[in-house]
């Protein structure tokens, strides 16, 4: 079984935020062949293009319903066809904090937010986490910006 990387984030990237990525991606895109990625604009539609750049195997998981659920369902799909396929890590990069409401505990919702929403689905799964925050650190100290949920357990920052 080979290990597997699958990616979440916004919808939409400033060019800073594709720098920071791209770097990210500079430091790991060695590590794993096969990728997985959703079919969104943002985050999505970037890893496709590295992963055509680098020629990775890549699953592009698609929504099969326009309807609000379908998002959920697409990005729990990818990580149940990753860990099929291997160990996976799961490559996070959101653009907000995580909101109050989402746990991995509760049915799929990152209310408001499919980039946590999915990690908490993975988190749930045993996946393990690299997250990669967009937004700023600066009025955080260390891991506090992170969901309760998360900080019991050691993850990889950055």
């Amino acid at each position: 079984m080979n290990l597997q990387i699958a990616f979440t984030g916004p919808r939409k990237l400033t060019k800073i935020e594709e720098k920071r990525v791209y770097c990210v991606l500079l430091t790991t895109q060695a590590r794993a062949n096969d990728w997985h990625v959703g079919d969104a604009q943002g985050l999505d539609s970037f890893i496709v293009r590295a992963a055509e750049y680098w020629n990775k195997n890549l699953t592009v998981h698609q929504i099969q319903t326009q309807k609000k659920w379908g998002f959920a369902e697409r990005s729990q799909r990818m990580i149940r066809s990753a860990t099929k396929l291997g160990e996976v890590t799961l490559f996070a990069f959101p653009n907000k904090l995580c909101p109050e409401s989402c746990t991995p505990k509760s049915a799929f919702s990152g209310y408001g937010s499919g980039t946590w929403g999915t990690i908490a689905y993975a988190w749930s799964q045993g996946v393990n986490l690299e997250i990669h925050p967009l937004f700023s650190l600066k009025e955080y100290a260390d891991t506090s910006w992170m969901p309760d949920w998360m900080v019991q357990k050691q993850l990889k920052l950055f």
